[in-house]
């Protein structure tokens, strides 16, 4: 029995990689959680699952905050939408409606943002709770856009007058109450900006406590109530204020518990936080929640005050046009192999490359290891796309092993066996 001597040259095992490209809508929602605490994790993945595009890409770190990694270098429209204000059931005053707030961003693939979508303040009796505010705030916390949540409506029937709750804005500003400046009922929102006693915050912090409880805002919380408590920040978590009923409660992202004796609305959070419902000096007419303020650092800005009801939520859409692409031989090579990556617009642009690649031209990989390349297009409306190409190390070594005329060992995929003269078999530069 003849025996031959097989060498097995050896590489780096191949990776996954490739082309960063896509084209779609994200929609962020409560996930069906409602009242003073944002979504669990488990409440997203039973929301975001099947076909949805957020399905396995959401990780809840903080409660009610969805933490998202960008997934495509390019354009995006975001629209954030605030939450309406619980209502005074006793006389059916509506609370306040959240703002709406749109801009263009040019976003990063592989960064991360955070995503607080609002929810509604609670409906009871006399006094609602202020609306949570929606956010979206990068991973460092610096705010890219927020729109603020309505001021919770008040009235029990009586002299004490019945307001409906104020919407919330598109300024920063957090509104007042409509009955504010009685100093003895409630306190004043801690922070550079925070409102006095039923009066809204500013510069990104709570709105002022009265009888109820003041709204959030970005930087801080609000102001606690005689009756009922503050909204907390969004860096303080976004959790709502307990209202002093048993479901008046300010909604998660911000908004201040209302009050049910006599009636006083919660304040709206948002970027600066809602006054909560107060009295006037004499003591004469209850207040209503003064609805929350709103950020907007995009392009091509649309904002409206007063726009919707229900539930807060976050909608980003990827504004921009995926190039075709090709990538031959492959993504994944050995140490040597030209490459060539071809992007074609599906407009009218001309695509080229960063690194010192040409479009549609191969290019010799001569150095180990991972380099992203990434386009560029004279068409505004292409999106910006990375291929990520690994070149292999050159061969470092080499498996010798002994095997029998009639055996066969598999290199790659391509059987090999001992039937050569010399007896050995060498094989070089073995890659995927």
């Amino acid at each position: 029995m003849k025996k031959s001597l097989l060498k097995l040259a050896f590489g780096i095992t191949a990776l996954t990689f490739g082309v960063n490209s896509f084209s779609q809508t994200y929609t962020f929602t409560n996930c069906g959680a409602t009242g003073r605490f944002g979504p669990t994790q488990g409440q997203v993945n039973a929301t975001y699952t099947g076909p949805n595009t957020l399905t396995g890409a959401v990780t809840i770190n903080t409660q009610g905050i969805q933490e998202w990694t960008i997934p495509a270098t390019g354009n995006y429209r975001i629209e954030v939408l605030g939450a309406q204000a619980g209502n005074a059931n006793y006389t059916g005053t509506d609370g306040g409606l959240g703002a709406r707030m749109i801009g263009d961003f040019n976003l990063t693939a592989g960064n991360v943002i955070k995503v607080l979508a609002g929810q509604e303040g609670g409906s009871e009796a006399a006094g609602g709770g202020g609306g949570g505010g929606s956010y979206v705030v990068t991973a460092t916390n610096t705010p890219i856009i927020i729109a603020g949540g309505g001021g919770g409506g008040n009235g029990d029937g009586s002299s004490r007058g019945t307001f409906p709750g104020q919407d919330a804005s598109i300024s920063t500003t957090g509104g007042n109450s409509n009955n504010y400046g009685n100093p003895a009922y409630g306190v004043a929102a801690p922070g550079a900006g925070g409102g006095l006693p039923s009066e809204g915050g500013t510069i990104g912090y709570g709105g002022g406590g009265g009888v109820s409880g003041g709204g959030g805002g970005f930087f801080n919380s609000g102001g606690a109530g005689l009756f009922s408590q503050e909204g907390l920040g969004f860096l303080q978590g976004g959790t709502g204020g307990p209202g002093n009923g048993t479901i008046n409660h300010g909604g998660f992202g911000g908004g201040g518990g209302g009050a049910t004796s006599s009636g006083y609305g919660g304040g709206g959070g948002g970027y600066s936080g809602g006054g909560a419902g107060g009295l006037t000096p004499s003591n004469t007419l209850h207040g209503n929640g003064g609805g929350g303020g709103s950020y907007n650092t995009g392009t091509n800005q649309s904002n409206t005050a007063g726009f919707n009801t229900g539930h807060g939520q976050v909608i980003i859409t990827l504004l921009c046009s995926p190039l075709t692409l090709s990538v031959t031989p492959s993504d994944t090579v050995c140490f040597g192999t030209p490459v060539t990556i071809t992007g074609t617009s599906l407009g009218t642009g001309t695509i080229t490359w960063d690194n010192g690649i040409t479009n549609g031209s191969a290019f010799p990989n001569n150095v180990a290891g991972v380099t992203t390349y990434t386009s560029t297009s004279t068409d505004p409306n292409d999106c910006v796309e990375q291929v990520i190409i690994n070149v292999l190390a050159a061969l470092t070594g080499s498996v010798t092993t002994t095997i029998c005329n009639e055996d066969t060992v598999i290199v790659n995929g391509t059987p090999y066996y001992a039937g050569n003269p010399s007896g050995t078999e060498v094989f070089t530069n073995v890659g995927p």
